[in-house]
């Protein structure tokens, strides 16, 4: 699933925290991705000589099983162990919202199944178990990737206009306090 999607679905979890903060939870919502589009995107485009480092479809075939050291920079944000061991210690000691956690925990969640393929997950890295999705993301045309975010973004303002509807009272009476 693409970036974007996965931070408003952050968001979303965001809005069911306690003090519904969603800036936070939308940036971890996106965070595991954020270390592969800073350097495994550029590396995979600079190994193919792609014009300003941007990979093509075909330039990920192979590259788990060429480039396991550079792979590992996807898969170990990718892991239940980093959420555990850095994303949790992490987000307590700098008393950030615990929506934070919820929001990676979806992100991880998520690429289980939208993740199939040559980036199938493996929420247990370094362990090599595979899941395997029923979506190759790399392979989506932009249609499909704008209805993810699309579909993403309505889940986030759904519950954000819910939360606020019943803020003011409004679906007790249907009018609202006066």
């Amino acid at each position: 699933m693409d970036i974007l999607s996965h931070g408003l679905m952050g968001a979303a979890a965001g809005e069911l925290g306690h003090k519904r903060r969603v800036l936070w939870p939308f940036l971890f919502g996106a965070l595991p991705d954020v270390f592969q589009a800073l350097a495994l995107y550029p590396f995979v485009g600079y190994v193919h000589g792609r014009a300003w480092l941007i990979p093509e479809h075909a330039d990920w075939s192979g590259f788990r099983g060429a480039y396991p050291l550079a792979s590992a920079i996807w898969e170990a944000p990718h892991s239940l162990f980093f959420l555990l061991l850095c994303i949790v210690p992490l987000v307590l000691k700098l008393r950030l919202p615990r929506s934070c956690i919820a929001a990676y925990g979806l992100h991880l969640l998520v690429d289980v199944f939208t993740h199939s393929g040559e980036w199938s997950a493996a929420p247990f890295w370094p362990l090599s178990w595979k899941l395997e999705g029923y979506w190759d993301p790399w392979k989506a045309p932009p249609e499909q990737i704008a209805l993810c975010v699309g579909l993403s973004a309505l889940l986030w303002l759904g519950l954000w206009w819910g939360r606020r509807f019943r803020a003011t009272g409004a679906g007790e009476n249907g009018q609202g306090e006066a």
